[in-house]
């Protein structure tokens, strides 16, 4: 006597192939958190941050762990006075037509996944660092004291200065 009835193996392949697309499909994939700029000013990550449009100021470092799309109702400036800012996963804005202009006194910006940037990004004492590539950045982006690196396979659309960096 079979251990599985013909119904039970049709069903097991049937649950497989289910599972199998759900995961190529991209289904799987760990979900952005949403973040709607100025109004999401003043709760995580942006907690330390406060003004009002279009000028802000943070406090310490603006940090995303998880993969991050921001939705921009109006142009912002972010000034960081103290940190850097980092996007762990991928991190994109939709811009509406809008920039995210982003000013870090004392820090490094750092995108490690792709990213898709509308606004200028400056460093006044650190580097800038796209580490993955097949990124996409719409605005100037430069440091006064450090470099800005770029990987493979990126875009701006925009000057990057110094001129120098890798």
């Amino acid at each position: 006597m079979p251990i599985l009835s013909r119904n039970k193996i049709s069903s097991l392949t049937f649950f497989w192939i289910v599972l199998t697309v759900f995961f190529l499909c991209g289904a799987g994939k760990t979900m952005a958190q949403n973040y709607s700029l100025p109004a999401g000013i003043g709760s995580d990550p942006f907690s330390d941050c406060s003004g009002s449009g279009p000028d802000y100021t943070c406090d310490s470092e603006v940090k995303f762990t998880k993969a991050a799309i921001i939705t921009l109702t109006e142009n912002i400036k972010i000034t960081i006075t103290n940190g850097g800012f980092v996007a762990e996963k991928r991190f994109e804005i939709v811009s509406n037509g809008f920039t995210m202009d982003l000013f870090v006194k004392n820090g490094n910006v750092l995108f490690k996944k792709k990213t898709s940037y509308y606004g200028s990004i400056h460093s006044e004492n650190g580097n800038i660092k796209a580490e993955n590539g097949n990124s996409n950045f719409y605005g100037d982006i430069s440091t006064d004291n450090g470099n800005v690196e770029i990987k493979d396979n990126s875009t701006v659309e925009g000057s990057c200065t110094p001129t120098d960096s890798w």
